[in-house]
């Protein structure tokens, strides 16, 4: 499950976050019984709409933000699997719309946020068959430094259509290097409409 607010304003304030995700996952892990929840802690913090520039300025900052976020979860929800968040994968970008720091620097600065996570998330896209999907094992697992490494997106990129057949094609390149990928479920691929599998009737 990936926590994430309702509205995309992230604020430095970490109970914030906490106060605003807590009820939903509660609910996620109630319906899950004795099953692990496997929880995402937010999405992409290195990118603007996602907190950068506001909520943090950079990796070291939002070790501190995450730190304390995870440290209530754990408090709070017995039995947690806790994962550093998916950056978004590229180098620096400065445009009106969108601001991104480079994803290895931004991560360099969250060691301790990592030695404290159970599980490291990553995201990886396609814009072809899906044989081509942008796999980084080496990478992931060097930063991860032992700790399991999911896809927690796994899918097309911006604009690019989705189809069974070619998440078939990324479901098999990820099995051969042995890392586990989740996709857009349904239709719940947001501003993403190319890769909504309702729309796009998709069937694996």
């Amino acid at each position: 499950i990936r926590a994430a607010t309702a509205k995309r304003n992230i604020t430095a304030n970490p109970d914030d976050f906490v106060n605003a995700t807590l009820p939903t996952l509660r609910e996620y892990q109630e319906a899950l019984g004795d099953t692990k929840l496997i929880l995402a802690v937010h999405n992409e913090p290195n990118v603007s709409v996602e907190g950068f520039g506001t909520a943090w300025k950079n990796g070291t900052d939002f070790t501190r933000w995450y730190l304390a976020v995870i440290r209530r979860y754990r408090d709070e929800l017995p039995g947690v699997r806790i994962g550093f968040p998916a950056l978004s994968p590229g180098g620096d970008l400065d445009l009106p719309e969108v601001k991104r720091m480079d994803e290895w620097r931004f991560v360099a600065q969250c060691g301790e946020a990592i030695a404290a996570s159970d599980w490291v998330g990553v995201h990886a896209y396609f814009v072809g068959d899906g044989t081509d999907i942008d796999l980084k094992p080496d990478l992931w697992r060097q930063m991860a430094h032992g700790r399991s490494v999911i896809i927690t997106e796994g899918g097309p990129a911006d604009h690019i259509p989705n189809s069974g057949q070619k998440l078939h094609n990324v479901y098999m390149r990820c099995a051969e290097i042995g890392v586990p990928v989740m996709a857009w479920l349904l239709s719940g691929a947001g501003a993403w409409e190319s890769a909504d599998w309702v729309k796009r009737r998709v069937r694996i």
